[in-house]
């Protein structure tokens, strides 16, 4: 690959200056912090208790952070620079990482839809199996063996270049600016695309994310229908299944519509659309704001998330103000979030207690 694809894309992209404020001066910043505090509320409450659920939204907030670190902060200084940050080899990493990530991304949502999908309708299976944390996260980390895999061979294939968003990709084509010379008279500029059509790697692509999305699918469908039949159900552990499904049901649909562009694209791309570059460049945009996503979506919908992330705001500013402004009045009692067992035992009494009356009402 020639040395100038590194110090400015070969087709650039000048998004308006509206959406370069909002999107630099929101996302990079949430997507980071958010993701790790998420990751740190997770850690904190595992101290207090091992929760299944907690180890696959600690699993996706950790691959969220990976991701602003290896994908959005090289292309945060790129664009600051005017320069591609790093060299070929950085070049060829980042496209595996991406690729990567959103692999990763896409293999976790399933397999917390799965998980979801057997804890709510088959629970005597689910407690058959003992399904653990550990094995949770031993599977999460096999998942992530199989997709780097996954994303690193077509690197042996395809040419990695640089797009007009200053991140690097894989794609089956290359263009290449030609110029017709005639008698020593310059003619024309021809654009040659040249194909590497590899039929193979496609159909392994394919066939991951058919399968994955349709148990992605399959699996909120039959969830949600299982959480309609036992609304009328109002046992604690039955209501943290249904917020917790709920939760992860959202998160599953943000994915597909911040990832389902992107792919869109690539292939709107490979069979020769109009305007590519800026398809692409919007496109990419999209798939990284979903990163941001997801800590609005915790924080919105679960309070123990939304304490944890005002609790981690106030300690980071009482640090970064070398302790002028003061830590908040409680501490981390509040990630302790362990129920004793006379609690849970007067809730399944009270709960049982008020059938009589309600079925002789």
């Amino acid at each position: 690959m020639e040395e100038d694809v590194y110090t400015y894309p070969r087709d650039p992209v000048i998004p308006y200056l509206a959406f370069d404020v909002i999107y630099y001066s929101t996302i990079p910043g949430l997507s980071f912090f958010g993701n790790l505090f998420t990751f740190i509320i997770v850690c904190k409450i595992a101290q207090y208790r091992q929760n299944v659920q907690d180890a696959l939204v600690g699993s996706l907030a950790l691959n969220d952070v990976l991701t602003v670190i290896i994908v959005m902060t090289p292309t945060l200084i790129a664009e600051m620079r005017g320069k591609y940050f790093g060299s070929r080899i950085f070049c060829e990493f980042s496209a595996v990482t991406t690729v990567w990530y959103i692999y990763t991304t896409f293999a976790i949502i399933v397999l917390i839809s799965v998980e979801r999908w057997l804890a709510i309708s088959k629970p005597f299976l689910y407690k058959r199996l003992a399904i653990t944390p550990i094995y949770i996260k031993g599977f999460v980390g096999l998942q992530g063996c199989f997709c780097l895999l996954l994303a690193s061979i077509p690197l042996f294939i395809y040419p990695v270049t640089l797009k007009a968003g200053w991140y690097c990709a894989m794609t089956n084509f290359i263009r290449t600016n030609m110029t017709a010379v005639i008698n020593g008279s310059i003619l024309v500029n021809v654009t040659k695309t040249v194909a590497y059509p590899v039929p193979e790697v496609i159909y392994i692509k394919i066939a991951f994310l058919f399968v994955g999305i349709v148990l992605l699918v399959a699996c909120n469908i039959s969830i949600a229908y299982q959480l309609t039949k036992k609304k009328g159900f109002d046992i604690r552990s039955n209501r943290l299944e249904r917020q917790f499904a709920k939760l992860m049901g959202v998160v599953a649909v943000i994915f597909l519509l911040t990832w389902l562009p992107n792919l869109f694209a690539r292939f709107a791309c490979a069979n020769g659309l109009n305007k590519c570059d800026v398809v692409e460049f919007y496109a990419m945009r999209v798939v990284m704001m979903g990163v941001a996503a997801n800590p609005l979506v915790y924080g919105f919908m679960k309070k123990t998330y939304r304490r944890g992330y005002i609790y981690l705001m106030r300690m980071t500013v009482h640090y970064a103000s070398f302790k002028l402004i003061p830590i908040p009045p409680y501490g981390e009692e509040i990630f302790d979030l362990r129920e004793s067992v006379a609690g849970r035992l007067n809730s399944v009494s009270r709960s049982s207690a008020k059938l009589p009356s309600e079925s002789s009402a």
